[in-house]
């Protein structure tokens, strides 16, 4: 019997195309989605829900707006720190 197209003449296994694309193989090789509005990851910028727009900003206006961000998210965090000592120790 001849062997039916795809397979090879003596084990009956299929052929591997060497020009076969793997397209299932970028997808764990692919990094996070960026938001090019507000430079978050997770999203993308027509998904974003953020009121800021960094697209506007020059770099130093970005680093500006991070850096008080950042500034914010530690005062918050020594705040709640402060909190729980006190709500301990009474």
């Amino acid at each position: 019997m001849p062997p039916q197209h795809g397979q090879h003449q003596n084990t009956g296994q299929p052929q591997h195309d060497p020009n076969a694309m793997d397209v299932d193989r970028n997808q764990t090789q692919r990094p996070p989605l960026k938001c090019f509005k507000c430079n978050g990851l997770g999203h993308m910028a027509k998904d974003c829900q953020r009121q800021l727009d960094v697209r506007g900003m020059t770099y130093d206006q970005m680093a500006e707006y991070f850096e008080e961000i950042k500034a914010a998210a530690k005062d918050h965090e020594e705040l709640t720190k402060k909190k729980d000592f006190l709500n301990a120790a009474q």
